[in-house]
């Protein structure tokens, strides 16, 4: 078995290229190289960061003598890997300088040939500052969040869509939901309820728009449904391109202020027509052609006031090129068709001519008036447009048939639709030989070629532009490469339907470059494995070699850069293009510059990267290009760019907070003042920085606050960190006042730092003292007045018993006198119609003194009064009294006189009809009452007997009978539908609804 050997790793020679040297003394990072671990070359940059005179210094000395003493191991470990496999990539390392302070850097090697010796080349990059941004960054973050959510306001974030994004712990407790429940939701689609509200909220979100704070106060409403009243602060977030990103609102409850307004602000609507704000043409106009009604866009358009209307008529209105087919349109409409593409003509007030598109329909007013209504949009401008991109057209052909350039159009199948002059040229086809054939099937014969064309296909029909290099084989047989430049083209729909090619023949480019690569093979093995991009261009402008690192800085292939005009294919931002043009002046005149630029990858995203350009120049000094080396600085900007966000919000929070927000430091000094501080307490912020935290205290508050700040600082004891407390400040004219206040800390690697929300509740602690007040006013006078309707309702349920009782007494007196009346006839026809009129009144008496008896005086129990009723009539008739069963079943539930008057004496018909005529010869029965709810929650009074029956023909109208009559005549009282059903006996229901 034979062990195949590890390739070995040979060094890179440098010894032969003449720009090496100046390549290294002009790099912008430190480079050292270093042979048997002594220093035998450093460049400038290194000098700098070693804090040494000049790069002499450090020859000779030991390479390890600048490492930190924590990283020599793995130092040693990393130069062993290099000379083993040629190179280390970058990694973090701590170096110190000549006053043994520690730096940390970005460090990688290379192996080289140097000076004929293999030897080290290390690049160092200092990130020590790209460090401290981090630490500020996260010192400046944590002070941000102690103070939101501590704050007494409370804070939500909007999106650009009006999604809340975060909600601090005081704004929860305001509207009474969890930061769960809010976050992820259009948030005034929850809280914002009432119109006024609404409108306010929606000019507030307009103003965000166009970057304006705001300030309004709005009802909203809690979880629990409660309307409270808020006042908030909105302030717009923008991004890094200065685009709005959402909003932040910081929002105090104001409910106890409102309550204590006199007068709540009016708000009015104004309602505008939808005609008269309709950019459309609308008019109304009547058969004979005369105009009903137009709109003000109407008049604006053609030129017209309203006073011209009376003596005006559609025809004067209609251009002469349009009459024909407008008169047909007009009759179709009269004729009760609506019709739709209308195109004409009208003529304008001055003569000039307005094309107009629309639709019409025929409409009939309340009094029987005909009009036609018709909606127009001025389409001039688009006729116009059409006839202009007729003549672009033309113009186009002639332009392209006389480019330089080969031009070829091809749908999605690639399928040649067009080629032009010079295209045929190039390829040495004629223009029929290549129309209607597939492009890559004659043209393209190289398998990396067709693959290639295959990919960038499909990026088209996305939407999407491309450049690319492939080769085609001509008619003759010969080779050539060609450089494609393709945009797609779109159909009507807005879909791709194909794309067109501009192609340059590059056959003898491609030659120079291939012989300009083999010549710089060496040096490009050196720049390919550098950690920095390395961009090289002519002095045009023309990109002639790029590094693997700096195609990943910036994600292009190289063939899509490389023949490229820089300023054309690499995308920077408009400040970021006038930093390139300055620098045009100093590459001619052969000077080295460094520059930073905003740059757009080939994905869209946005990158930093500072450049270091140096000039190239030839044999005789000439600057012929320019080389830059190119960093990615995107991670340090954002860190940078993101401290300084951060404390810029912090800033607006700070100063946009209506309560007093006080800083201090470790000592106890005033650090920080914001303007509800000044407000609350009269100092400006120029008179108190610097000063003790006591300067705002009463003298009472003093001493303990000395000893609780320093037995803090001594034990880390938090007794009243986090709370809140109501206290008392003394303002800068010496006024004492309550406050509310919530203490907090913080320690970075600056030291220790306390903060205080201060709010000034001297206004809630007056209207507190003011509702106790009022309360207790207001108890006393319902006292009073409780007693006062107590007393009067006594009174009016005397009068009401008093009442029932004579209606009962009268009652009473008429029912003896027609029992005296009946004593004095000797008909049984007229005895038995005088006890019937006894037992009706007897029943309405019997209700009068149920209510003078019940505690109610309005209500009577049904069970409590129909029953009795019901037995009473049996009762009366002795002979039936043991012969009949009765059953009841009545719901427990009260009626009103109104309604418990007809039921009764419905009941007392029904009852008497039965025991008179159902059951003769002294015979059995059963009688059944109930009252019942059916299933649409009505009542149903159901009353039937087993007696013999009466034929169900048999009606009021038909019998002459009193009863029957009497029967239907309550029922119609109830507004109840009285059934009587076909079955063995007598069978009755009632369904209605009480009163």
């Amino acid at each position: 078995m034979t062990v195949k050997k590890k390739k070995q790793t040979l060094p890179i020679d440098v010894e032969s290229e003449k720009n090496f040297q100046r390549f290294l003394d002009n790099l912008p990072y430190p480079s050292v190289i270093h042979t048997d671990g002594k220093y035998v070359y450093a460049n400038k940059a290194a000098a700098k960061l070693f804090k040494v005179k000049s790069p002499k210094t450090l020859i000779g000395k030991d390479a390890l003598a600048v490492i930190h003493k924590d990283f020599k191991k793995v130092s040693r470990e990393r130069i062993k890997e290099i000379y083993a496999n040629g190179f280390s990539p970058e990694r973090e390392n701590l170096v110190v300088d000549s006053n043994g302070k520690a730096i940390i850097v970005k460090i990688a090697g290379t192996l080289i040939i140097y000076k004929g010796q293999s030897s080290i080349l290390s690049t160092l990059q200092n990130i020590n500052d790209q460090r401290n941004f981090e630490d500020q960054l996260k010192a400046s973050e944590q002070q941000y969040r102690q103070l939101v959510e501590n704050v007494n306001e409370g804070i939500v974030k909007f999106n650009n869509k009006e999604i809340i994004t975060y909600v601090n712990k005081r704004f929860c407790e305001i509207v009474g939901y969890s930061a769960k429940e809010l976050l992820g939701i259009v948030g005034h689609h929850l809280l914002i309820t009432t119109n006024e509200a609404k409108e306010t909220v929606r000019q507030a979100i307009s103003a965000r728009l166009k970057g304006e704070s705001s300030k309004y106060e709005i009802q909203m409403l809690t979880k629990s449904k409660k309307l409270i009243w808020v006042s908030i602060n909105g302030n717009p977030i923008f991004d890094e391109d200065g685009n709005y990103d959402g909003s932040m609102g910081i929002m105090r409850d104001i409910s106890y202020s409102k309550k204590g307004q006199l007068a709540l602000e009016q708000s009015e609507r104004r309602f505008r027509s939808l005609f008269e704000n309709a950019r459309d043409l609308i008019q109304s106009v009547s058969p004979e052609g005369k105009f009903l009604f137009v709109n003000e866009a109407w008049l604006r358009c053609l030129g017209y006031n309203r006073a011209d209307l009376e003596n005006l008529t559609i025809m004067e209105v209609i251009h002469p090129d349009s009459m024909e087919h407008w008169k047909i349109k007009f009759e179709q409409v009269l004729q009760g068709r609506s019709v739709d593409n209308v195109q004409a003509t009208f003529i304008k007030k001055n003569g000039e001519r307005v094309e107009v598109q629309g639709s019409a329909t025929l409409h009939r007013t309340e009094d029987g008036q005909i009009m036609t209504q018709g909606i127009f949009t001025d389409v001039t401008r688009d006729r116009i447009a059409e006839l202009n991109l007729k003549k672009s057209e033309e113009r186009f052909r002639t332009l392209v048939e006389k480019m330089n350039e080969g031009i070829i159009m091809v749908d999605n199948n690639e399928v040649i639709e067009y080629v032009n002059r010079r295209f045929c040229e190039i390829v040495g086809f004629k223009s029929s030989e290549l129309v209607g054939q597939l492009g890559p099937e004659i043209l393209v014969h190289d398998i990396v070629s067709k693959d290639r064309i295959k990919n960038i296909v499909e990026f088209r029909k996305d939407g999407f532009s491309s450049k690319y290099e492939v080769r085609y084989k001509r008619k003759s047989g010969e080779w050539i490469d060609v450089s494609v430049n393709g945009t797609p083209l779109y159909n009507e729909a807005g879909k791709v339907r194909g794309s067109m090619g501009i192609v340059t023949d590059i056959t003898e480019a491609r030659a120079a470059e291939e012989a300009l690569l083999e010549s710089e093979e060496k040096y490009r093995m050196l720049v390919e494995k550098m950690n920095e991009g390395v961009l090289q261009f002519n002095g045009d402008g023309i990109i002639e070699y790029v590094n693997v690192r700096f195609c990943e800085i910036l994600g292009y292939p190289k063939w899509e850069l490389l023949g490229q005009n820089r300023i054309d294919v690499l995308s920077v931002d408009p400040d970021s293009m006038k930093e390139i043009k300055k620098t045009i002046r100093s590459r001619k005149n052969g000077e080295s510059f460094k520059y930073e630029l905003r740059h757009q990858r080939k994905n869209g995203d946005w990158i930093w990267i500072s450049i270091n350009e140096t000039p190239l120049r030839n044999d005789n000094g000439k600057t012929i290009g320019s080389m830059g080396i190119v960093t990615d600085i995107t991670e340090s900007k954002l860190n940078a760019e993101a401290l300084f966000s951060s404390e810029e919000r912090y800033r607006t929070l700070n100063n946009a907070a209506f309560d007093a927000i006080v800083i201090s430091d470790h000592s106890g000094k005033i650090i920080s003042w914001n303007r509800g501080a000044e407000n609350i307490f009269g100092y400006a912020q120029n008179d108190i920085l610097g000063r003790d935290l006591t300067t705002i205290m009463p003298k009472h508050y003093k001493k303990k606050h000395e000893e609780g700040f320093y037995r803090f600082v001594k034990t880390k004891d938090p007794v009243y960190l986090g709370k809140v407390l109501e206290l008392e400040g003394v303002r800068k004219n010496g006024e004492i006042f309550p406050i509310e206040i919530n203490l907090t800390s913080w320690e970075t690697s600056s030291g220790l730092f306390f903060s205080g929300i201060i709010r000034d509740i001297t206004e809630r602690k007056r209207i507190e003292q003011d509702r106790v007040q009022i309360n207790e006013r207001l108890e006393e006078r319902v006292k009073k007045r409780t007693q006062e309707l107590q007393k009067a309702n006594t009174e009016i349920r005397s009068l009401l018993r008093e009442m029932h009782h004579r209606v009962k007494n009268n009652l009473q007196i008429v029912s003896s006198l027609l029992n005296m009346q009946a004593a004095s006839v000797t008909d049984e026809y007229v005895i038995n119609a005088f006890r019937e009129s006894q037992d009706r009144i007897q029943t309405m008496a019997f209700i009068h003194e149920s209510l003078y008896l019940n505690e109610s005086m309005s209500e009577i129990s049904v069970k409590k009064y129909l029953v009795p009723l019901v037995k009473d009539r049996i009762k009366a008739n002795s002979d039936l009294v043991s012969r009949i069963q009765l059953t009841t079943n009545f719901l427990d539930i009260n009626f009103k006189i109104d309604t418990m008057l007809p039921i009764g004496l419905l009941l007392n018909e029904l009852v008497t009809n039965s025991l008179k005529h159902a059951f003769p010869k002294k015979r059995e029965g059963k009688i059944t009452v109930s009252i019942e709810k059916n299933a649409k929650n009505s009542l149903c009074l159901k009353y039937s007997d087993d007696g013999v029956g009466y034929p169900m023909d048999t009606t009021a109208d038909s019998g002459g009978s009193l009863g029957l009559i009497l029967i239907e005549s309550f029922a119609m009282q109830l507004d109840g539908e009285l059934k009587r059903k076909a079955k063995k006996g007598t069978h009755y229901e009632i369904v209605f609804e009480p009163t």
